[in-house]
């Protein structure tokens, strides 16, 4: 697997070419921050997308056909996951190689998008619920444990850790 560690995030993944983001959106230090965001991409590329040798220019080989959407990045379940920590601690295990990903986290919950689906996730802790978006359904589930599968077809995840606060009317 490969292996990237900064002062604040560590990323183990097979996936062998890619590209990792993590940003503070609260205006804080990312080792401080509550609200950010990580994001992996790894090759992308439209269908129908054509590379082939260069006879001319710097580089040996060139785009000769844009292709059109939509975006493949191959993302396919791996028997080696995908680990991201964060300051030190788990942030999330995904059984994914290539692919793209987002995790965007908040005070008590993150929303998680994945392109492949059928990939298992281990989080730090148990969420008191989930919340899958498809592209017009909102399927609800309380976890057993710290451990789902993502379902095919879910557009993104919601993981809820802490119950909301009931208010007065």
């Amino acid at each position: 697997p490969t292996a990237l560690h900064t002062d604040s995030v560590r990323l183990t993944t097979s996936t062998l070419i890619g590209t990792l983001v993590a940003e503070s959106l609260d205006g804080k230090a990312l080792t401080e921050s509550t609200n950010y965001l990580i994001k992996m991409t790894s090759r992308a590329r439209n269908d129908q997308t054509a590379i082939n040798p260069a006879s001319d220019g710097p580089k040996g080989h060139k785009l000769t056909v844009l292709g059109e959407p939509p975006i493949r990045t191959d993302g396919k379940a791996s028997l080696i996951p995908t680990r991201v920590e964060f300051n030190g601690k788990l942030l999330l295990e995904m059984n994914l190689q290539d692919g793209t990903w987002e995790y965007l986290a908040e005070p008590g919950r993150a929303l998680l998008y994945l392109d492949t689906g059928d990939i298992a996730l281990k989080l730090p802790e148990r969420p008191c619920l989930i919340r899958w978006h498809a592209a017009t359904d909102v399927i609800e589930m309380k976890p057993l444990d710290n451990t789902l599968t993502i379902p095919a077809g879910i557009r993104y995840t919601e993981i809820v850790w802490e119950k909301p606060v009931a208010t007065a009317p």
